[in-house]
């Protein structure tokens, strides 16, 4: 009996002792909190790519440009082609690089994607292009002035049958890397085109410098090596004569401003 009396009595002080641990959950940590104490940062998250249907707008829209600069060009290239080469034929001058008249499809596109990334449209359905049509005019200025005489003639003619000259570009002066007179004009039926006046010197100038050209206006040309084409092609047009009278202010055209380009 004393001994079940004593086993009870160390039950009731080993009970005391040791309590019983809480059943259930254990009590949650902080949230944000590290078993240190110290915020634990929170997973990043990843974005989901743009949906397709959101990007191919832009694409279309570009593409949609694109194709409605080439049918108005396609459409109205006869006649332009007829009326340049009956120009041509009455000054003794030629159409040089005839065969390039309609810009590439890549090379539209590409040009107008260029134009938005710099601001120049905010859509591309704003885009103006002046060359989806374009033409280069070959006459040599032999007599002297011939040149001269020719552009005069030739705008004169073209403004008679309603083509309105907007833009002229008279890049003769020395120093930089082109020389000739680049023209924008509108048809009766609202199409941009251009028109280049080149000496026999200055086409075969410009297409020597193409390469270079090429090169130098790509983005990713760093500056230092544009700065190295730029001179070298400045050589270059430097030794192609002046026409007669070519620099002349207001000699070509009401329109006409004198431009040098600069050096990058």
């Amino acid at each position: 009996m004393s001994t079940l009396r004593t086993l009870l009595a160390l039950s009731l002080i080993v009970a005391t002792a040791c309590p019983p641990k809480p059943q259930g959950k254990t009590a949650p940590k902080a949230k944000g909190k590290t078993a240190q104490g110290k915020t634990a940062p929170r997973p990043k998250e990843k974005r989901a790519p743009e949906p397709k249907e959101k990007r191919a707008p832009k694409k279309a829209a570009v593409e949609a440009r694109v194709a409605e600069l080439l049918a108005a060009a396609r459409a109205q290239e006869p006649a332009v082609s007829t009326l340049l080469k009956k120009v041509a034929a009455a000054n003794a001058g030629s159409l040089v690089g005839f065969e390039h008249r309609l810009k590439t499809r890549r090379s539209l596109t590409r040009k107008i994607r260029l134009i938005l990334s710099e601001g120049g449209a905010k859509t591309p359905a704003k885009v103006t292009i002046n060359d989806a049509l374009r033409y280069t005019l070959q006459v040599p200025d032999t007599p002297a002035g011939r040149y001269l005489s020719t552009i005069k003639t030739t705008l004169a003619r073209l403004s008679k049958l309603g083509h309105r000259v907007v833009k002229l570009k008279n890049y003769w002066p020395r120093g930089d890397n082109y020389s000739g007179v680049n023209s924008v004009l509108i048809t009766p039926r609202k199409l941009r085109w251009e028109l280049q006046f080149h000496t026999p010197r200055s086409y075969q100038a410009q297409k020597a410098t193409r390469p270079q050209y090429e090169r130098l206006r790509l983005r990713a040309t760093p500056l230092h090596e544009k700065r190295k084409l730029f001179d070298a092609m400045a050589t270059i047009w430097d030794s192609v004569p002046i026409p007669q009278g070519a620099l002349t202010p207001g000699a070509l055209h009401p329109a006409a401003t004198i431009r040098k380009l600069a050096r990058p």
